[in-house]
Parts: structure tokens; C-alpha cells; sequence
């Protein structure tokens, strides 16, 4: 959480941009389709469009695992469709010693990012699974309804 912190002082203080927007991308069968091997380029699109944005904080939350041969893998693809892992502002993997599901893991990231910077009006959320989107949307709710949210399922 330190690290978040010192991140948006810099980008709100020093940088003088205010941060109010969260973009938040999932990674398998959202950017990559792992069955096919492919990119879906139309969520590419939209997540470099993100990035482009110094208004918006651009994140990776993804259930695949914390251990660095996935993490590593991760990269390795971005890579080969020109991107890397340091494009986004921060990345979340699933620790193996976090028992929730997906749904409420991906939710809880999304609650500490909006949490920890409080000037976030908007979070806009890509992911393949319906329920997940679901769950952020009722946390989100609970958390605060002036944050306006929008699920995108590619």
C-alpha cells in the first residue's frame, strides 16, 4: 500500500495531474485468449487508449498466480504484442495463500485502488466472467455510490 501511495503523490503532486478515473484489465479471455493464442484486439485497443491517459490509472488484476514463472509468462506475452507489464501503473497476481474466489479477490483490488485514491470518479472494469463484474459492482455500490462504474465484457 506504501508504494500506491507514493505513486499517486507523485502523479498528483509533483506531476500535477489528478488522477480520477481506474481502468482495470483482466488478462486471460479478456486481453488474451489463451485457447486460441490470441490477442483480442479490440480490449488492446481500448487498454492502450487507457494508458495514453495521464488522468487514468491503469491496472492489471488478474487470478492467474503470484509465482514468478507466471508472472514471467505474463510478460513474455505482452512482449510479443509490444506491451510489458511496466505499461500499466500497477499489476495484481492472486497469491496462493488467498482463499477467496476470483470474484471477491478482483473486488477487494479494485476497493483498495479506489480506496487509496480518493479522487477516483469512475472505475471502468474489463473482464470475460459476469459474476466478477457483478461482485464489483455491488461492492463498489456498498463502498461508495458516487463512483460511477462500468463493466465491460469483451
Amino acid at each position: 500500500m506504501n508504494r500506491l501511495l507514493l505513486e499517486n503523490y507523485i502523479k498528483n503532486i509533483i506531476e500535477n495531474i489528478e488522477i480520477n478515473e481506474l481502468h482495470v484489465f483482466d488478462f486471460d479471455m479478456t486481453l488474451y485468449d489463451h485457447s486460441s493464442k490470441s490477442w483480442i484486439q479490440e480490449v488492446i485497443t481500448q487498454l492502450k487508449n487507457s494508458i495514453e491517459r495521464p488522468e487514468v490509472r491503469v491496472i492489471l488484476c488478474t487470478a492467474r498466480s503470484k509465482e514468478e514463472k507466471y508472472i514471467l509468462k505474463t510478460e513474455e506475452l505482452l512482449n510479443d504484442n509490444d506491451m510489458s507489464l511496466a505499461d500499466f501503473d500497477d499489476c495484481y497476481f492472486k497469491s496462493s495463500s488467498r482463499k477467496e474466489g476470483e470474484p471477491k479477490y478482483k473486488s477487494y483490488v479494485i476497493l483498495d485502488e479506489v480506496h487509496a485514491n480518493k479522487k477516483i470518479k469512475k472505475v471502468k472494469f474489463w473482464d470475460d466472467r459476469e459474476d466478477t463484474l457483478e461482485q464489483v459492482k455491488i461492492d463498489l455500490k456498498n463502498y461508495n455510490r458516487r463512483i460511477s462504474y462500468e463493466a465491460i465484457k469483451p
